[in-house]
């Protein structure tokens, strides 16, 4: 040890405190939500667009995930029946 410390190979470190290391863990999750969210509303997407149902053509909107998709969403999932309905229920509500 003596050796590493004079040819000045040791690494200081900083022992994070519990609260530091609870931020830490909530930036973790955080970050793991927002990705599955973010699989989610592509798988949504691609369901729908595989059965036929293309949200920007259909209503002339570009943006998705706003008030608009999401009412256009519910509107395909009350009009849809059999397995679209199960999935989409599934995924989404």
């Amino acid at each position: 040890m003596a050796h590493f410390y004079a040819n000045d190979l040791l690494t200081l470190i900083n022992v994070p405190e519990i609260e530091q290391e609870q931020d830490r863990g909530l930036l973790r999750s955080r970050q793991k939500v927002r990705k599955q969210q973010t699989e989610l509303r592509s798988h949504i997407l691609a369901l729908l667009r595989r059965s036929g149902r293309c949200y920007q053509q259909e209503t002339q909107h570009k943006s998705h995930w706003c008030l608009w998709h999401y009412s256009w969403i519910n509107r395909v999932d009350e009009e849809s029946s059999g397995s679209l309905k199960v999935n989409l229920q599934l995924h989404y509500n």
